[in-house]
C-alpha cells in the first residue's frame, strides 16, 4: 500500500473513531448519575493536581523548546514576523489553556468513572468480582501485566524494525530544543508525564466510556464485553498515527485494551490505571535502551 494511500486510510480511521467517541460520550453523560459523583470528588481533585504536577515539568521544557520554524516557512511566513509572532503567542496560549483546563476535566472524569463502577457493581445480575467486596484489589497484578506488555511491545517492534510515524516525526521536529536537554534529565521529566497521561487516557477511556455503556447495556454478560471490545478498538485507534506500521500498532494496543477494559470491569479503574502505567513507563525506558543500543552503547 503506497503511502498516500495508508495516510488516507488513517485519516478516516481517526475520523470515524472520533464520531463513535463523540456518540459514546453523549450516551455515557446521560447514564450519569449526577450526585453519587459528588463523593469522588475531593479524590478527583487530588487526581487532578497530582496529574498537573506531574506533567508540568515535561509540558515547561516542551513549550521553552518549541520551533515553528518549519511549519510557518512551508505556509510562507518568515520566521520573526508580525503574522509568526502571531501564531506562536497563539500556540502557546492554546498549550498553557490545555495544561490548565486538564485540572478541572480530571476532577469531573475521576468523579463520573468512579461513581459509573460503583453503579455498575450494583446492577441486579451483576455478581461483583471478590475484590469488589474485599476492599481495595491489589494493583499488583495490573502493573506487572502492563510491564511484561511493555518489555514484549518494545522487544517486538525493535526486532521488526518498526519506526515512529509521521505524525510523531512532525511533532519532534516543532520541539528540537528538547535534544539539547540532557538524556537523564528528559527521563525524569518524560517518565512523570506518560504517568499522567495514562490516568488521563483510562478516565477516559475505561473510566467515564466503558463503566456508562456497561450501565447502559445492563447486565448482560456478552454485551458488557461487546462495551470492552467497542472502548478497546477506540482506543486503539487513536494510537494508530504512533508508528509507521498502523495495523501493527492497532493490533498491540487493542489487544492491551482489552485486558486493561477487563480489569477495568472486574476490579475497577484503579487496576486499569496500574497497568497502563507499567506499559508506558516501560515504554519510554525501552525505548531509551533501543536508542542506546542502536548508537553504540
Amino acid at each position: 500500500m503506497d503511502a498516500p494511500d495508508i495516510a488516507t486510510m488513517i485519516v478516516g480511521l481517526l475520523s470515524i473513531a472520533f464520531g463513535l467517541f463523540i456518540f459514546a460520550l453523549v450516551i455515557s453523560l446521560l447514564a450519569v448519575d449526577w450526585r453519587a459523583c459528588r463523593r469522588h470528588f475531593k479524590t478527583g481533585l487530588v487526581v487532578a493536581l497530582l496529574c498537573f504536577v506531574l506533567a508540568a515539568p515535561s509540558q515547561f521544557m516542551m513549550l521553552k523548546s518549541l520551533d515553528m520554524t518549519e511549519m510557518l516557512r512551508a505556509r510562507g511566513l518568515p520566521p520573526g514576523g508580525g503574522g509568526a509572532n502571531l501564531i506562536m503567542a497563539a500556540a502557546i496560549a492554546v498549550a498553557v489553556a490545555i495544561m490548565l483546563f486538564g485540572i478541572p476535566w480530571r476532577i469531573g472524569g475521576y468523579s463520573v468513572a468512579m461513581a459509573g463502577w460503583e453503579r455498575v457493581r450494583k446492577l441486579p445480575a451483576q455478581e461483583p468480582p471478590p475484590e469488589a467486596t474485599e476492599g481495595q484489589p491489589s494493583l499488583v497484578g495490573p502493573l506487572l501485566f502492563g510491564v511484561a506488555a511493555g518489555v514484549v511491545s518494545t522487544f517486538l517492534f525493535w526486532a521488526l524494525d518498526v519506526q515512529e510515524g509521521e505524525a510523531l516525526r512532525q511533532f519532534r521536529e516543532m520541539f528540537k530544543g528538547l535534544e539539547t536537554v540532557p538524556p537523564l534529565v528528559l527521563i525524569l521529566a518524560t517518565i512523570p508525564a506518560v504517568t499522567a497521561v495514562a490516568v488521563g487516557e483510562e478516565i477516559i477511556f475505561r473510566g467515564v466510556l466503558l463503566s456508562s455503556l456497561v450501565t447502559v447495556f445492563k447486565a448482560h454478560r456478552g454485551l458488557s464485553i461487546g462495551a470492552v471490545v467497542f472502548v478497546s478498538a477506540l482506543w486503539s485507534v487513536a494510537h494508530i498515527p504512533n508508528t509507521d506500521a498502523p495495523v501493527m500498532k492497532l493490533t498491540q494496543v487493542f489487544v492491551i485494551g482489552i485486558v486493561l477494559g477487563e480489569y477495568a470491569r472486574r476490579r475497577g479503574l484503579h487496576a486499569a490505571i496500574a497497568g497502563h502505567v507499567g506499559l508506558n513507563v516501560v515504554a519510554v525506558l525501552g525505548g531509551v535502551f533501543l536508542y542506546w543500543v542502536q548508537a553504540g552503547g
